[in-house]
């Protein structure tokens, strides 16, 4: 979505080979998400957090298309500040109920840790290398690597938790890789 949209909104190349890259990465990730593993996890809840899952997709698009229209007038700090401070009152809104029900002073330095490091390096951190990425390179050239933040998560689920993934859902995994490599490749 974030590709086929640079192209008329900041003619970003959008070919038929990164067009290619791109249905390749997300038949991949068909197969991580829907491999034998995930059949356990089917019913109605399953579906709605697919439904989640595509409408995350879609901000996340929504996200990087903005970033790349204020990449010349502001710097990767302003666009992740920016984006921070938009998005905390709606998280905090939704949040809310849990928020207030949570015992604060039970909380162990093992979460306070894992939340400083949650904040500072897979947010702060993450989006400033992001959108400094979207400044240099372009929305469509970023937004292919997000097709690689679910493989990224299996292999630390297999590093640090020790889950194996199913054989289809390493297949998926090349598969998305093979794509990513096509799109950027393309153009």
């Amino acid at each position: 979505l974030t590709a086929a949209l640079a192209a008329p909104l900041f003619g970003e190349p959008f070919t038929r080979g990164r067009a290619l890259g791109m249905a390749l990465g997300i038949a991949g990730l068909a197969l991580v998400f829907a491999g034998p593993a995930m059949a356990a996890a089917s019913g109605p809840d399953r579906l709605v957090g697919d439904g989640l899952y595509v409408l995350a997709a879609i901000a996340w698009s929504a996200n990087t298309l903005l970033g790349r229209a204020a990449a010349g007038r502001i710097s990767p700090l302003a666009s992740a500040t920016f984006t921070a401070l938009f998005g905390l009152p709606v998280m905090a809104l939704v949040a809310g109920h849990d928020l207030v029900a949570t015992p604060w002073l039970r909380l162990t330095p093992w979460f306070w840790g894992s939340v400083s490091f949650m904040a500072i390096g897979c947010t702060v951190i993450a989006f400033l290398l992001f959108y400094e990425a979207i400044r240099r390179v372009g929305a469509a050239h970023t937004s292919a690597y997000l097709l690689l933040v679910p493989i990224v998560g299996v292999a630390l689920g297999v590093a640090v938790l020790g889950e194996r993934p199913e054989p289809v859902q390493v297949v998926g995994m090349a598969l998305t890789m093979v794509g990513v490599w096509r799109a950027n490749r393309a153009g």
